[in-house]
């Protein structure tokens, strides 16, 4: 058997893209010669890899075991290219966050890093679900996740444990209150994301639970346009207390005194079968030491 480094390169962008013409494209390769490097590594192999079905290409199960083999196999070339290569190269990893993350920790602990390492990674920055299936995919090396995301396939580090609070414009009747009880929160319009995120997830089986009737709601996918419907008094929200280290919502929204407090736990998530190349793990290593940001 004498698979090459280039079908296996072709093996995984058709895994990731799910037909020959966006595969190719994304690796530079005419579709024939794609689809010519697919057919030998099927010989190779001895069976079909991908079954067709209305214009869409899908892995044989038997040969799912590929997948982070070959993705270990194309890290570690990488890794030996740039380490013996005679120009400085830059390390290339991607990672994946939800939208809390990515909007009001990540930006923070980027600076830190290219300040100390002077390289940065790619960044996608998707819901839960999309996530999952990335990582699944092996198309993100790891995902920074609040806890309710972890599934079985996957494995999770503890990262940092973050509080949601609630938070209203400085103007709103209820930031003029020393405490605010359940039944007042019920009677409040909340600005929330959609149904599928992580943090409406928290929202719903964490506080909403405490509400003994249905409530006003205005659904938004952007933590900007949330916060920013507080400032302007059209709701209240349920939010990371690290929005508040924005100087613009910290002079603008406070939060609002509750009975109970609400933390939920950030991890760092791959699949289990990831090889954690050395620039992977140089930035667990690195944000697993600046927990607190």
């Amino acid at each position: 058997m004498n698979i090459t480094i280039k079908q296996l390169k072709v093996f995984l962008s058709i895994v990731n893209h799910g037909n020959m013409t966006a595969a190719a494209d994304a690796i530079n390769m005419t579709k024939g010669a794609l689809s010519q490097s697919l057919a030998e590594l099927e010989t190779q192999l001895g069976e079909s890899i991908f079954d067709r079905r209305n214009s869409r290409l899908y892995l044989n199960p038997a040969v799912t075991t590929l997948i982070p083999l070959a993705d270990e196999i194309l890290s570690r070339m990488k890794f030996i290219e740039d380490e013996f290569s005679h120009h400085q190269s830059t390390p290339k990893i991607t990672i994946g966050c939800t939208k809390s993350i990515g909007s009001f920790f990540l930006p923070n602990v980027l600076k830190q890093f290219e300040t100390q390492y002077h390289w940065l990674p790619e960044i996608i920055i998707e819901n839960i679900h999309s996530i999952q299936e990335l990582l699944n995919r092996f198309e993100l090396d790891i995902a920074l996740l609040e806890s309710s995301a972890i599934d079985s396939s996957l494995r999770h580090e503890f990262w940092l444990k973050d509080e949601m609070i609630v938070v209203a414009s400085i103007q709103h009747p209820l930031a003029q209150l020393k405490s605010v009880t359940y039944e007042q929160l019920n009677k409040e319009r909340w600005i929330l994301r959609e149904a599928n995120s992580a943090s409406r997830k928290f929202f719903d089986h964490q506080l909403a639970i405490h509400f003994h009737q249905p409530f006003e709601q205005l659904i938004l996918n952007s933590f900007d346009a949330i916060l920013l419907s507080v400032f302007n008094q059209l709701g209240i929200t349920f939010v990371s207390k690290a929005c508040l280290d924005n100087p613009f919502y910290k002079d603008h929204l406070v939060p609002l005194n509750i009975e109970d407090q609400y933390f939920r736990n950030f991890n760092i998530v791959y699949s289990k079968e990831k090889y954690l190349s050395p620039p992977i793990q140089q930035f667990i290593q690195f944000i697993q030491s600046h927990k607190l940001i």
